[in-house]
Formats: C-alpha cells, structure tokens, sequence
C-alpha cells in the first residue's frame, strides 16, 4: 500500500499532465457540439424568418 502511494506520488505530476489534456480534450468536444448546434439554430432561425416573410 505504501509503496503504491509513493508510486502516485512519484508520478504525480504526469498523471496532473494526463488529466489536463482529458480535460482539454473534453472542452473541445464539448465546443465543436456547441458550433454545431449554434450553426443549426441559425439555420432554424433563418427557416423561419423566411416563412414569416412568404406568409405576409
């Protein structure tokens, strides 16, 4: 047990390293979604402008 603590410790700072770029790596992710579903709500927006507009 002791030894496997100080293996964490040890490596404390890859492992710091490692979840750092999950964390980046999520954040992107999570961003390209976002772009995605701004870009589909503009398109949406657009759809409805014009609808409005052929209605009038």
């Amino acid at each position: 047990m002791r030894s496997l603590l100080s293996f964490f410790l040890s490596q404390a700072d890859n492992i710091i390293i490692v979840l750092l770029c999950i964390a980046l790596v999520s954040m992107n992710i999570t961003q390209e979604r976002l772009k995605k579903e701004v870009k589909e709500l503009k398109n949406q927006i657009a759809q409805y402008d014009q609808h409005i507009q052929n209605t009038m």
